[in-house]
């Protein structure tokens, strides 16, 4: 289900488009810290899956392509893997080499970050513009146009 921003949006913290988006700080694969820390200046396509979810591993290949080809705007995927559900951190890096995944992937070894954004289903996709607002949410795998549509609405 897709949700859109409202007019008028409220600047509450929460989870709901047009909320401030709740703020975190985790390590990514290759050891480097990510904070969504409010206003960050580029959008953040904020994307929780799994290794073993069939919806994220079908829409994988788009967000490489999507990222592959905004690699020079001020946009950027932040993949939250839902570390708790995994075999091994291992298990994450290599599926990640595997399918050529060149964004961050986050790994939330506790389920805070899942938590705080309410994930109840794999994959759930936020698009948080460069405010810290949350513009779009999309719970289920997203389609290609979708992405770029919503990327497209932040960016103005």
């Amino acid at each position: 289900r897709a949700e859109t921003p409202a007019v008028g949006a409220s600047l509450r913290l929460g989870t709901a488009v047009g909320d401030r988006a709740p703020l975190f700080d985790a390590a990514s694969l290759d050891g480097k810290r990510y904070r969504l820390a409010g206003a960050h200046g580029e959008t953040i396509v904020l994307n929780f899956w799994a290794t073993w979810c069939p919806p994220c591993r079908a829409e994988l290949p788009d967000l490489v392509r999507f990222a592959a080809a905004h690699k020079a705007t001020r946009t950027a995927i932040w993949a939250v893997n839902m570390t708790t559900s995994e075999p091994s951190v291992a298990a994450v890096k290599d599926f990640s080499r595997q399918h050529g995944v060149d964004f961050p992937v986050l790994l939330d070894p506790t389920g805070s970050i899942a938590h705080a954004y309410r994930v109840t289903a794999l994959p759930t996709t936020y698009i948080i513009s460069g405010q810290g607002v949350i513009l779009a949410k999309q719970v289920g795998a997203m389609s290609p146009s979708w992405l770029r549509g919503q990327v497209r609405l932040a960016e103005r």
